[in-house]
């Protein structure tokens, strides 16, 4: 692998790794929140105002900027059945092609989500409690859903056009624990 190649897959993982960190935090103020809102309530006050709304939101930073990262380190769930037995580099241009076809599913899951997002932006949509634009639920989603799109469409050429016998063992914590 060439030193432009790993330095723009170093660059890739730290961002990724950047989105993760955010949704990290973003699921600690929820939990921090929540604590809050059960020891205000357990004194007697009102609950904290948009309390399931900002919950809401933390699970979509979670969910959605952890995307990209869980598939650069192979995170994800791999179900190997019809290809025990076969040689690793056709293993692995299989798995290429299903990953090119995830990120094609996930483009067109960042189309659909932009498209509502610009509809709720155009009738003014807000969320009940707070009144706050819907776009809090859909940039999120934006951005992750395409960044895993672009990561699995990387990951998916990368795979496929891998000269046999050379290991892409970068990041190298990647694993796979389905080859068993």
């Amino acid at each position: 692998m060439d030193r432009f190649s790993i330095s723009a897959k170093t660059a890739g993982t730290r961002l990724a790794g950047a989105g993760v960190a955010l949704g990290g935090l973003a699921l600690l103020a929820a939990m921090g929140l929540t604590v809050a809102d059960i020891i205000v309530r357990n004194l007697g006050f009102n609950s904290i105002l948009g309390l399931v709304e900002l919950t809401g939101i933390a699970v979509i930073f979670v969910a959605c900027l952890g995307l990209s990262y869980c598939f650069m380190i192979s995170g994800h769930v791999v179900v190997d059945i019809a290809t025990v037995g076969l040689k690793p580099s056709v293993i692995r241009r299989i798995d290429a092609v299903w990953t090119l076809v995830g990120a094609a599913a996930l483009a067109l899951l960042t189309y659909q989500v932009a498209i509502e997002g610009s509809r709720a932006r155009e009738t003014g949509e807000t969320t009940p409690a707070l009144a706050w634009s819907l776009l809090v639920y859909f940039v999120p989603a934006i951005v992750g859903f395409a960044g895993a799109a672009l990561t699995c469409f990387v990951l998916g050429v990368r795979g496929l056009f891998l000269p046999d016998g050379q290991d892409d063992s970068d990041p190298p914590d990647a694993t796979r624990d389905s080859q068993t």
